[in-house]
């Protein structure tokens, strides 16, 4: 997710490819969701991921959103690299996509 969620709200459309991202590593590394946290968890001299999004780590609803998609079946991502993927990130920048 790009922004600066101290100053802007999070959208549905971030919180959802959030939890697509962290059920795939789920999902890819064994990780349990028990472990979501925020960069400022680990260090306190940091406000990552920012008050607006942090807040959906705090309350839950963030895991809920992952454990859901687990309890679904899982997420296949699909890996993009060189050209293609540098055209995807370029046209989502633009607002293409």
């Amino acid at each position: 997710m790009e922004g600066n969620f101290d100053e802007e709200e999070v959208t549905e459309a971030q919180l959802n490819g959030a939890a697509l991202a962290f059920a795939w590593a789920v999902h890819q590394f064994g990780i349990s969701t028990d472990t979501l946290a925020g960069h400022r968890d680990q260090s306190g001299d940091t406000a990552c991921p920012g008050d607006h999004l942090y807040e959906y780590v705090t309350n839950g609803d963030l895991k809920r959103r992952i454990d859901a998609l687990i309890a679904n079946g899982g997420v296949e991502l699909v890996r993009l690299c060189g050209p293609e993927a540098t055209q995807i990130v370029s046209d989502i920048e633009a607002g293409l996509r």
